[in-house]
């Protein structure tokens, strides 16, 4: 039987996303999402909270929401109603079920707020990581307007030795970069960063949001690189003293 993890997994490798895109779309911790593919719901917090997650978990993906949450169903069914207690017990009933009432209250605010804790710490961590990092990888400026860029020549091909890349962040968009086969730099970019990175023959690079981005290759500037929140790869090369561009 296909499980929601396994259903979940599948749909999101066949968009090609990382788990990364999908945890910034739902703001959902990345604890939480490797969880729900590895179908370790008892890592999660309880009641209503898993269901709310598959949903919003399929609606980043933007296809199946009502196929998963039926997989759901299928997976964890409502529990059966119990007998008719008898007549001698009816009377303790409303206590009971006070009780109850007041046992998942206090189990949903301590999932919420162990929720919000974890989430605060990771949020901190991003932060402490992101100030720390060497600055020979990225450097940032202000926010660059159309104006402000120079005039480039829109060939494909120049003469060039090494290459110098920029970034123009013109939506928030989530990059994972490589320079000759090092990984530079792998983050959720805020609209209106400049970002400046060196390689001697090529750049890789995933796009979580190829209309949010434009790229300066050694003076030399592509635009049009997708369609707003598409999913790109993209390869920087360079050959006999040229240079190549490749969606």
């Amino acid at each position: 039987m296909q499980t929601v993890g396994s259903w979940l997994k599948s749909a999101r490798e066949e968009r090609g996303l990382p788990l990364e895109v999908i945890s910034e779309a739902t703001k959902i911790n990345l604890i939480f999402l490797s969880a729900l593919e590895q179908d370790r719901f008892d890592r999660l917090p309880g009641g209503m909270f898993p269901r709310a997650m598959v949903r919003a978990y399929a609606r980043a993906l933007g296809a199946g929401e009502q196929t998963v949450l039926g997989i759901y169903a299928e997976q964890f069914p409502p529990p059966v109603a119990p007998a008719p207690e008898p007549s001698s017990t009816r009377k303790w009933m409303p206590l009971f079920r006070f009780s109850a009432f007041l046992a998942l209250f206090l189990l949903a605010a301590t999932a919420g707020l162990w929720y919000l804790r974890t989430e605060w710490r990771n949020r901190n961590e991003a932060r402490n990581l992101s100030n720390t990092r060497p600055a020979a990888l990225a450097t940032s400026s202000p926010v660059v307007t159309a104006a402000a860029l120079p005039k480039q020549d829109t060939s494909d091909e120049t003469e060039l030795s090494g290459l110098n890349l920029q970034v123009l962040v013109l939506e928030e968009c989530w990059l994972s970069l490589s320079a000759d086969g090092a990984t530079v730099d792998r983050r959720l970019l805020k609209k209106g960063e400049v970002l400046t990175y060196h390689a001697e023959n090529k750049f890789e690079a995933l796009v979580g949001n190829a209309g949010g981005i434009k790229l300066v290759v050694n003076g030399q500037q592509w635009e049009n690189l997708g369609s707003p929140f598409n999913v790109k790869r993209i390869r920087i090369d360079k050959a006999d003293g040229k240079i190549r561009v490749t969606t």
